[in-house]
């Protein structure tokens, strides 16, 4: 007799723009979680507002991700940033982008460089994602006014960048297409080391 697998109960985590405009990052989760729910599954659509106007509200939204409880599912998908900093053992990377102000966007006639204390201060956080968003908060409210510290800047760069790099690094993620098969198998469903998997870019209009 053939058992049929249990449905799981997913959490598919987003920000939500303080405009409550809905683009196509809102649509493509919800359409994940219909499907998700069609398959059988018990999905939910974990959507909270994530203001991002200057590096104090973009620390505060991380830290938000990061500290949030979701042991009351059995997989949770995260996406665009900064979802991908929530903590689970079944944790799925769909990246959509990165803050792409501070990637590809960066205007170019902002520096890179960084003055040597707030290197230091940086590298003293290491991976600790609560001290880093702390600590980076209070150098922006400290040095408000400094062009190191505005948004976007070096100082926004280099702290993103290293708080990106922790979360697409812990328990790394799994590609959708392994993934979504062995989400049907709650009990073989382990972290693995598998690397985190980038949505290509768009080809068409």
């Amino acid at each position: 007799m053939t058992v049929a697998p249990k449905p799981l109960r997913i959490a598919v985590i987003t920000p939500l723009p303080v405009s409550g405009i809905e683009g196509g990052n809102e649509r493509h989760w919800r359409s994940l979680v219909a499907a998700l729910n069609g398959a059988g599954h018990s999905a939910e659509l974990v959507a909270v507002v994530s203001p991002e106007a200057d590096l104090i509200e973009v620390m505060d939204s991380y830290a938000m991700f990061h500290a949030m409880d979701l042991s009351a599912f059995d997989v949770v998908v995260s996406g665009k940033y900064p979802s991908f900093m929530v903590r689970h053992p079944r944790h799925i990377r769909h990246l959509n982008h990165p803050l792409r102000g501070l990637y590809e966007h960066y205007p170019t006639d902002l520096p890179l460089d960084l003055p040597a204390d707030l290197l230091t201060g940086i590298d003293a956080c290491g991976d600790d994602v609560d001290q880093l968003t702390s600590w980076a908060t209070q150098q922006a409210a400290e040095r408000a006014g400094d062009p190191v510290v505005a948004f976007p800047g070096p100082f926004a760069r280099a702290v993103v960048h290293r708080l990106d790099r922790i979360g697409r690094d812990r328990d790394r993620g799994l590609s959708p297409s392994s993934a979504w098969a062995r989400a049907s198998r709650p009990a073989a469903f382990r972290p693995t080391a598998s690397p985190c998997w980038w949505p290509p870019a768009p080809t068409g209009p």
